[in-house]
């Protein structure tokens, strides 16, 4: 499974952003610089993430879980996934 740091670096590298700061973390996808409505949060907590919460994770960005799993592993690139989110009308 992903830690907390894993999963933050990944999405930062794919695109997404750090909006937010309360109890947990925000990120939220932009394509061209423009925020979407793709986004998802991460607990401050210092709790190991869980199965449950990564597949939680993969909903709220609009994948399946081994497509959530490339995308933090590096598989998945940018770019496909914008095609991912293209192909199933999110923007």
């Amino acid at each position: 499974m992903f830690n907390k740091h894993e999963i933050k670096k990944a999405l930062e590298k794919k695109g997404f952003k750090e909006i937010d700061r309360t109890k947990h973390i925000r990120y939220v996808f932009y394509k061209d610089n423009v925020p979407t409505s793709v986004s998802t949060m991460i607990s401050k907590g210092t709790k190991p993430l869980s199965k449950n919460l990564v597949s939680q994770m993969a909903r709220e960005v609009e994948l399946k879980n081994h497509q959530f799993y490339d995308l933090i592993k590096c598989p998945l690139s940018k770019e496909a996934f914008i095609q991912i989110l293209e192909e199933k009308k999110i923007f």
